[in-house]
Parts: C-alpha cells; sequence; structure tokens
C-alpha cells in the first residue's frame, strides 16, 4: 500500500479530527484567574472583585429630615472607603411574566372573568442592584504572595519582622564559629 495502515489511520485520524469545532475554555474568554475566597476572585491583573446584592428600603416613603439622615449615612460610609478600592453600582432589570388564574369557590364565574382577565399575562420588572467592589492597583498579587509565604513557609521569623529567617541563621553560625 502507498500510505501504508497507519498511514492511513492518521490520514482518517486527522481529516475527523479538522472537522470537529475547536472548544474554548472559559479562562480564555474572561478576566477571571480564580477564586479567592466565596465572595471575591481574582483576575488575571491581580485585582480582587467581588460582588454583593443591595437590598433595603425606597427614599419614597421618607420625609425630608429622614432623606436628609440616609444621605449623611450614605456620604459617611464612602468616605470610610480606602483610596485603592473601586466601587461601580450594576443595574440588573429583569422582565417577569405571571399566569395567575384564580379559581376560588363562591365567587360568581362573571367575577372570574374579570379578575382573570386582568391578571392573566401581566408582565413588570424587577430592578436588582448590585455593588461591585474591585482593588484598584495590581499589588495584591504581591500582597498577596507574600502572604501565602508567611503562611505556609517558615520563611520568616514572625509576621512583625520582614528579616528572612535565612539572615538570621548566617549571622547565629558566624556568632558560633567565632566564639569557638
Amino acid at each position: 500500500m502507498f500510505l501504508g495502515l497507519e498511514g492511513f489511520k492518521k490520514f482518517i485520524f486527522n481529516f475527523l479530527s479538522s472537522c470537529i469545532p475547536r472548544q474554548y475554555s472559559l479562562v480564555q474568554e474572561n478576566n477571571i484567574n480564580g477564586k479567592f475566597d466565596e465572595k471575591f476572585v481574582l483576575t488575571h491583573k491581580g485585582n480582587l472583585v467581588g460582588a454583593i446584592s443591595l437590598s433595603g428600603i425606597t427614599y419614597s416613603n421618607f420625609d425630608k429630615e429622614e432623606v436628609a439622615a440616609q444621605f449623611l449615612y450614605r456620604t459617611q460610609a464612602l468616605n470610610e472607603l480606602i483610596d485603592g478600592v473601586t466601587l461601580r453600582i450594576v443595574a440588573k432589570r429583569r422582565n417577569i411574566k405571571t399566569q395567575t388564574i384564580y379559581k376560588k369557590d363562591g365567587v360568581s364565574k362573571y367575577a372570574k372573568k374579570i379578575v382573570n382577565a386582568y391578571e392573566k399575562n401581566k408582565e413588570f420588572y424587577i430592578t436588582t442592584y448590585y455593588l461591585i467592589i474591585e482593588t484598584k492597583s495590581v499589588n495584591i498579587k504581591g500582597l498577596l504572595e507574600k502572604w501565602k509565604a508567611k503562611m505556609t513557609t517558615d520563611k520568616y521569623v514572625n509576621n512583625d519582622e520582614e528579616k528572612p529567617l535565612k539572615d538570621n541563621l548566617k549571622n547565629s553560625e558566624a556568632q558560633k564559629t567565632g566564639s569557638l
């Protein structure tokens, strides 16, 4: 044979594998590097990003004094933020359709028809707000690596000192050899 059995198998395999669509990893399509903890993810740039769902009360129920007090609380909360943190508010609006049909006993059939005509296929919108918290600087990666090194190795004497343990060992060995 011209190609041989192995060459023919390789040709068929290459032909069939070229027909299969290429699969991409989700990592290639987004900026997420990994999960930091339950509420934060780590991006490829080394920033921490977290999201919190906002819920609360509307200002429409407040009078002027209560609105001013809430504004003061919000201003104080925003002033307490660290300079290296960015806040974003994202609004997600969803369309909800209801299929409510009332089938109560003891109500006239005409009342049921009228109520069902107004309640059937009713749609409304729900808006959910999310607070996105993100670090600005890319130095978080180095900070996390340093924190990991402190927690997992004996490289540092304690968390307060920044002197590596190796330097302390060299100094103690030099003192031992000098005194003998």
